[in-house]
């Protein structure tokens, strides 16, 4: 292994390069062992003084403490729109959302019904949606909801009679996301001053005193003024 991450004087792996699962504080790494034998550090140009740099791309954590691919993302709530299509002239609906199921919805059903069903099930709670129109219906994600991947859209399950092949639909029309900020870069690669390079899995995020080849992390012309912001003992050459 070309790498790995002094911790209590242990030689350890370092975390896979997917994305994390654990607190960043336990694999946050400060403190790097690099097997740099025999290259020594150019007296010019970006190895000046320094016998290697780190490579990788930009990570940002997310709500559910996992970690994905930065791409600069504002906050966004979640916005989904339930259609009762064929003109039906009774029976009823439900909705599912995350594997809970409403009570049945009436095929006449206000939006105050529709939101009143929702707010009914413990996975989404009382104002954490607002359902507005009269059909179709946008039903808002809100509250402890708000600014987040939701997960996979409602569906809906319809016992509807009369009018033409009557059916309920629901379709995603914003998705939601949290407001990224940067957490660190997962380097997996390492270019030494002599030229080689090396890569090895796991990889490691890395936020704090590393020296990164700015050109070789992904997307850096596009953030390079917030990574040097969210990482500031960082340099980038």
């Amino acid at each position: 292994m070309p790498f790995g991450v002094q911790t209590d004087w242990r030689r350890e792996a370092l975390p896979k390069p997917e994305i994390f699962s654990y607190p960043p504080a336990e694999n946050v790494i400060d403190s790097v062992v690099v097997n740099a034998t025999g290259v020594t550090a150019d007296a010019t140009g970006p190895y000046a003084g320094r016998r290697y740099l780190v490579q990788g791309t930009i990570l940002t954590k997310r709500p559910d403490n996992q970690y994905e691919r930065y791409t600069g993302s504002s906050a966004a709530s979640e916005v989904q729109t339930i259609t009762i299509n064929g003109s039906p002239t009774g029976g009823t609906f439900t909705l599912t959302f995350n594997g809970q199921t409403t009570a049945p919805i009436a095929y006449n059903a206000a939006n105050t019904a529709i939101d009143a069903a929702l707010e009914a099930l413990s996975n989404v709670g009382a104002g954490n949606v607002a359902v507005t129109g009269t059909g179709p219906f946008t039903v808002t994600f809100g509250g402890a909801l708000a600014n987040r991947d939701v997960g996979l859209t409602m569906t809906a399950t319809s016992s509807l009679t009369g009018g033409t092949n009557p059916s309920v639909t629901v379709v995603t029309t914003t998705p939601g996301q949290h407001a990224q900020t940067i957490a660190g870069i997962l380097g997996d690669t390492i270019e030494f001053a002599d030229g080689s390079e090396k890569s090895d899995e796991p990889a490691a995020m890395w936020r704090r005193g590393v020296s990164f080849k700015a050109l070789a992390i992904v997307d850096y012309a596009t953030y390079s003024g917030a990574l040097a912001s969210a990482l500031p003992s960082c340099e980038f050459v």
